[in-house]
């Protein structure tokens, strides 16, 4: 699957609560970006993962993704709103659902 296919499905995933589609689809393609030997892919794939398990912060994802040569990202007219798009999926779903994933619930924080 192409990376933008695979980041547009985890950002949809994440802001519907969703984590475990999120977690299966960044898994599934990571496996295939690994097997294919395609770097950049599978680095990009692993820091969302490790975000999600709360290996790493969302600030360490965001100064990823900036540094990030973003080449092999294809179709993308404006590589900060897509990249600024991603992260606010990310930091929205971990405040509204307090991911801290695989203890994950599906259950809101108390926000109503």
């Amino acid at each position: 699957m192409d990376i933008n296919d695979v980041v547009e499905i985890f950002k949809s995933a994440i802001i519907q609560g969703d984590l475990n589609d999120a977690y299966n689809i960044l898994e599934r393609n990571l496996n295939i970006y690994t097997r294919k030997k395609w770097k950049r892919r599978s680095e990009m794939v692993s820091m969302l993962l490790k975000t999600i398990k709360n290996e790493i912060t969302t600030d360490e994802l965001e100064n990823y993704l900036k540094n990030m040569k973003h080449s092999f990202l294809k179709n993308i007219e404006n590589y900060d709103e897509y990249m600024n798009s991603l992260m606010e999926s990310v930091i929205y779903a971990k405040n509204r659902y307090n991911i801290k994933y695989p203890e994950f619930n599906s259950k809101r924080c108390n926000d109503i």
